[in-house]
């Protein structure tokens, strides 16, 4: 009988030798997102957690989702195991689901959502120039 390491949601492992945090799992495989040092700049889906992975490591990087194999997947301690509790893996779903949105926002024709960064032309019911009307 084989004995197979079996990753679940929240587990911190090792991905092509970069430390990686469990966000799902599959029978083909996990969907990973690397953990990143908590330094500047951030990227808008960038999710601070608790350092149980390390020291410097405090982040994690929601918008670079990737799906590995469990072949490719090792356990960051062969004795132990390093996961998240629900309320961070919470904070690092809700930070997926906003960087999709972002996303396919970001994929919209221009012209779709109207601006409010540029300068809006036309009459605003006030006369330019010329003597004052009373």
């Amino acid at each position: 009988m084989k004995h197979g390491q079996n990753f679940c949601r929240g587990a911190v492992v090792l991905s092509s030798g970069k430390l990686s945090l469990v966000v799902a799992v599959s029978k083909a495989g996990a969907v990973i997102v690397p953990l990143r040092p908590a330094s500047l700049p951030r990227h808008r889906a960038d999710v601070t957690v608790p350092p149980l992975a390390g020291p410097g490591m405090t982040a994690a990087r929601c918008a670079d989702l990737s799906h590995e194999i469990f072949s490719r997947l090792k356990p960051l301690n062969e004795t132990t195991s390093v996961r998240f509790g629900g309320k961070d893996m919470a904070r690092v779903d809700e930070a997926i689901r906003r960087e999709i949105v972002s996303r396919v926002g970001e994929q919209l024709p221009p012209g779709i959502i109207k601006s409010t960064c540029r300068p809006i032309f036309g009459s605003r019911g006030r006369k330019v120039g010329g003597p004052p009307s009373d």
